[in-house]
């Protein structure tokens, strides 16, 4: 398929995944001691669109969060932002997204 699942990786990559999440915890989570300025921001650049169909405050508040502190930027696309499938196709909204974001996040 076009989206990585959990049967999409190894063993391996999986562990390293878990291992990095575990480095972003300690470093960019409410217990770590590391000021958040001299905190690495490896998203610098990179900004993600978030498209929702209904509201989701745990989804937004932790994607906008999470890009923040680590470096990158967060845009809200609500229904009133982005009508999928009216004016534009999906796959016209989708390549539009993707030329301007590093990350489409849609819920």
């Amino acid at each position: 398929g076009m989206y990585p699942t959990s049967l999409t990786f190894s063993n391996e990559e999986l562990r390293g995944l878990l291992d990095l999440s575990k480095q972003y915890k300690a470093t960019y989570g409410k217990d770590s001691t590391m000021p958040g300025t001299e905190a690495p921001k490896p998203l610098t650049g990179k900004s993600v669109s978030m498209i929702f169909q209904k509201r989701s405050t745990r989804t937004r508040v932790s994607t906008e969060t999470g890009m923040n502190l680590l470096g990158g930027h967060a845009l809200f696309l609500g229904p009133s932002d982005i009508q999928l499938g009216v004016n534009e196709s999906m796959r016209d909204t989708a390549n539009v997204l993707s030329r301007f974001n590093s990350i489409i996040l849609a819920r």
